[in-house]
Formats: structure tokens, sequence, C-alpha cells
């Protein structure tokens, strides 16, 4: 009976510490700025590809349907773009304002109703 209330504690630590270590990672590669300069003019949904990525050919693709004007930057061709925004996975959709800063930020692997929603919005408002 010990060692089972012992085990079941052990697990609940486990899964509190591994919360809080992927909330701390996230925080970590959060891209707070992104330089106008390095994507297209008129878009302000800047999508981080990679070249076997399915997911990014989702999300490009939802995007395009829902009329959102989208700029793919490929992080296989371009790594030094992975580097200065700390993408280690793609796909990776931020939505900036005119000025660059990120106003949110996507990182599911296939695109969400709710999500593109949102980017939308996002998009229309700024």
């Amino acid at each position: 009976m010990d060692r089972a209330i012992l085990l079941a504690v052990i697990v609940a630590a486990v899964c509190v510490l591994s919360v809080f270590a992927r909330a701390a990672i996230r925080r970590r590669h959060h891209i707070e700025q992104i330089d106008t300069s390095d994507f297209e003019s008129g878009s302000n949904v800047v999508v981080f590809t990679s070249p076997y990525c399915h997911g990014c050919r989702q999300w490009l693709d939802a995007l395009s349907e829902d009329n959102v004007v989208a700029h793919a930057i490929d992080i296989g061709e371009q790594p030094g773009m992975a580097a200065k925004y700390r993408i280690s996975s793609t796909p990776r959709i931020a939505v900036v304002d005119s000025s660059g800063s990120v106003l949110r930020e996507f990182n599911h692997y296939a695109p969400r109703q709710s999500d593109l929603d949102q980017i939308i919005r996002l998009a229309r408002a700024s």
C-alpha cells in the first residue's frame, strides 16, 4: 500500500515538473519581434516552414483558402533565419503588426479552426 502511494506521488511530481518545463521552454523560444525587412510588405503573417513539413503545407493551404496573405520562410533554405528567430521546429506561425512586434504565435502541427479565426481577426486588424 505504501509503495503504491509513493509511486503515485512520484508520478504526479514528474507530471507537474514536465508541465513547468514545457512552459519554460515555450517562453524561451517565444518570438518577440520580427524584422519586417525579412519578409514581403503587405503580409503580416509569417509561416516558418521546412522542406518535408506536411503541417506547414496544411497551414499555408488553410490560410490561402481564407484569403490571408502569408509569407513562408523555409528554414531549410534559410538556416540563418532559423538561428535568428530560434526556430527549432516547424510549422511556426507568427502574426505581426506593422512594427514587427509579434501579436500571437501558433505552433500546432495542423491548423485548428479557432486558430485560423484568430489569425484572420489579428491579420485584418493590424
